[in-house]
């Protein structure tokens, strides 16, 4: 079989050890604190960002130039028949049209050995779809079909989050009129969901406790409706405890080990667009 290269973007959010095990290539989104421009996990940590983020920093992300795709790719075609390039929603970022646009930059026969693929999800959404890729070339030893097999998966994903703050996810930009109805109630959590790329808010409920246990419940109701069983993640920005626990409830609701869910740090990348104490979880069919 041809030999492949894995690349996404910085957006997801992999548990550790997986980037390595994987041989997963990232390329890293710009994160600009006050003007001054980083590479994410490069030249800025997560815990960093945060840090700039709860000193009330201006921070925000942009793409990666389509020069800096052209080079990236570049250099992986040399050790590398045909490259996966997997990239954060088209809606919720220009990551995927910069990456598209960088194929022009190259020689037109190394950019027909170049797939970009729009993941239509971030974070650990985004990260479950590289794997599930992954996971299907080495099963079926071949690239035929390889989308339409992924997004079948991914289908069957079921995910939400919730923010401590609206004022992060206005700053970028992310969210309408909707966050104005509850955005500023006292003690009252969002409760939003990602669906066809774009932010929608499934309900608003009062107590970070009370919304995490509504996540749960939204699980369990999910599995008793489609009777599958699931790979179940959670990320979280700044919020271990609240992490923990929702992963016990959704244990629960899901009748397996605690053990099997998989908890992950929201990398900066997102970070800066939900905010510290903002979680999120998301599950596939397995």
């Amino acid at each position: 079989m041809a030999k492949i290269g894995f690349i996404t973007d910085s957006t997801a959010d992999f548990p550790d050890g997986i980037i390595d095990k994987f041989n997963i290539h990232i390329v890293p989104v710009h994160v600009v604190v006050d003007s001054k421009d980083y590479l994410d996990k490069i030249e800025i940590s997560n815990e960093e960002i945060i840090q700039k983020m709860k000193n009330n920093s201006q921070v925000f992300t942009r793409p990666p130039a389509p020069a800096e795709y052209a080079d990236f790719y570049e250099k992986l075609l040399k050790k590398y028949d045909y490259l996966l390039s997997f990239q954060i929603a088209s809606k919720l970022s220009e990551c995927f049209q910069s990456a598209k646009s960088s194929l022009n930059l190259l020689d037109p026969e190394a950019a027909k050995r170049i797939k970009i693929i729009n993941t239509k999800s971030t974070s650990i959404g985004q990260a479950m779809y590289v794997l599930k890729a992954i996971e299907i070339i080495k099963r079926e030893k071949t690239l035929q079909d390889l989308e339409d097999k992924v997004n079948l998966i991914m289908g069957t994903n079921v995910s939400n989050f919730t923010v401590d703050s609206l004022i992060w996810l206005k700053k970028s930009g992310k969210i309408g009129t909707f966050g104005a109805a509850f955005g500023n109630m006292l003690d009252i959590k969002p409760l939003i969901v990602l669906k066809d790329s774009v932010l929608k808010p499934l309900g608003n409920i009062r107590g970070k406790k009370n919304v995490l246990n509504e996540m749960a419940q939204y699980a369990g109701k999910t599995q008793k409706r489609t009777g599958f069983e699931y790979e179940v993640w959670v990320a979280h920005c700044d919020a271990q405890d609240d992490a923990k626990y929702l992963a016990e409830k959704l244990a629960s609701e899901l009748g397996m080990d605690q053990s099997e869910i998989i908890i992950v740090n929201s990398g900066a990348a997102i970070a800066v667009q939900t905010g510290p104490g903002s979680i999120a979880w998301g599950m596939v069919k397995k």
